[in-house]
């Protein structure tokens, strides 16, 4: 599957349109010929069909650049040729800590 098709998939029934206000938004990123993947906290109401909409548009364009601004105000450009896949999702508060 493309990553084109991920980012157009129906999130309707996830987690993602059932937020409780206070729960921040877990962002991964992958990016080409990096082992390790680009994580991010987001802010709660971040507006996620708009988010997606700036990614496709990275890709699409032959030297777009995503920039992706953090809840502590951080900034960071990549560029869409490098993205690998991208991932959204909430961050539960039940996360276990710790081996098991």
């Amino acid at each position: 599957m493309k990553i084109f098709d991920l980012l157009r998939e129906d999130i309707g029934n996830s987690k993602l349109h059932k937020q409780n206000i206070g729960e921040q938004v877990d962002l991964r990123i992958g990016i080409a010929d990096m082992p390790k993947e680009i994580s991010f906290e987001m802010p709660d109401d971040m507006d996620i069909n708009s988010f997606r909409s700036e990614v496709s548009e990275a890709l699409l364009e032959e030297s777009g650049v995503l920039w992706i601004t953090d809840v502590k105000g951080r900034e960071v450009g990549i560029p869409g040729s490098r993205i690998g896949y991208v991932e959204i999702g909430v961050q539960e508060s039940d996360r276990p800590v710790g081996f098991s």
